[in-house]
């Protein structure tokens, strides 16, 4: 496993700690852990979209793993932008457990771009924690009224 795949497979650890950590026992959330959660994703969704899938596109045309990772990142997003609540977490949730072994697995993602990418892996890796922090607007405040 190369430091990049190391790295950002470490990184979905603890983004799955944040996320555990928001959903409290009583199905309330707690709003430090995530936002912690929330800013983290968007970071690490932002790597991959602006750093690893154009370097991997350069190579070579997408493939099927590489549209559904694109999918799955452009769900996670949209289930960020409302108030954070349980029905969203559960989705998000739901998303990761099938999205974090496309990227991580042994021919998954990771692997793919340190494989198709070869000699470009290092100058990947030394943007990856330079990348540009996503600027995240707080969640809206809940409606007084939830419609659902």
């Amino acid at each position: 496993m190369s430091a990049l795949h190391e790295r950002l497979s470490r990184d979905h650890e603890c983004l799955d700690g944040f996320l555990a950590a928001a959903l409290r026992p009583v199905r309330s959330i707690d709003e430090a852990s995530y936002r912690a959660f929330r800013a983290g994703l968007l970071w690490h969704i932002a790597v991959e979209e602006r750093v690893l899938l154009p370097a991997l596109r350069k190579q070579r045309p997408d493939s099927p793993v590489e549209e559904q990772i694109h999918r799955d990142h452009a769900a996670l997003a949209a289930l960020l932008v409302p108030p954070p609540s349980a029905a969203e977490i559960e989705p998000i949730r739901a998303i990761l457990v099938t999205h974090n072994p496309l990227e991580e697995g042994a021919a998954g993602f990771y692997q793919d771009v340190e494989r198709t990418c070869g000699a470009e892996v290092p100058a990947l890796r030394s943007r990856t924690p330079h990348a540009t922090p996503v600027r995240a607007a707080p969640p809206p405040p809940p409606a007084a009224h939830p419609v659902r």
